[in-house]
C-alpha cells in the first residue's frame, strides 16, 4: 500500500547492550529510546561483566542481548559459548543479536553458527534493526 507505514506493536522489554565502545553504547541507547520499543536498556563495557550480571539470582529479566563481536578480555563469540553453558535455559530464552563492523559473508556465517544467534547486524544499529528484532521476537522466531 502506498503511504502505509508498517508499525511494530511488539515491545522488546529489557535490552542489554555489551560493547566496549562508550560512543557506540550511547548511540545504541539513543536509537533504542527513540524507537519506543524497549522498556529498559542496560549497558556493559565488557562481556565478563554482562555474563556475571546475567547469572545473578533475582535480577530483572532481560529479553534482548545486543553484543559486539570484537572486545577486550572476552570476545562476543567467547561470551556466547560461555553463556550457553553457564546460563542454560535463561540464555536460550534471550533474543541475541551480534553487532559487527565487518560486512563479510564468512564473519556472518561464523556468527550464525554460534549458540543462540538470532540476528547478525552491521553497525550502526538502526530503528529498522530493532523493528526486525521486535517482529521476530513477537512471532516467536528469536
Amino acid at each position: 500500500m502506498k503511504g502505509h507505514s508498517w508499525i511494530v506493536e511488539a515491545r522488546l522489554g529489557t535490552v542489554l547492550i555489551v560493547d566496549d565502545e562508550a560512543l557506540d553504547q550511547k548511540m545504541y541507547k539513543r536509537v533504542i529510546e527513540r524507537s519506543g520499543l524497549a522498556a529498559n536498556v542496560l549497558t556493559f563495557n565488557y562481556p565478563d561483566e554482562a555474563l556475571a550480571y546475567l547469572g545473578e539470582a533475582g535480577r530483572d529479566a532481560v529479553d534482548v542481548l545486543l553484543i559486539d563481536v570484537n572486545m577486550p578480555r572476552m570476545s562476543g563469540y567467547e561470551f556466547l559459548s560461555r553463556a550457553k553453558v553457564e546460563l542454560g535455559q535463561q540464555f536460550a530464552e534471550l533474543t541475541v543479536a551480534i553487532l559487527t563492523t565487518v560486512q563479510d559473508p564468512l564473519e556472518e556465517g561464523r556468527a550464525r553458527e554460534m549458540p543462540k544467534v538470532d540476528h547478525v547486524l552491521c553497525k550502526p544499529l538502526t530503528i529498522e534493526d530493532l523493528q526486525l528484532i521486535a517482529s521476530t521476537r513477537s512471532a516467536g522466531l528469536g
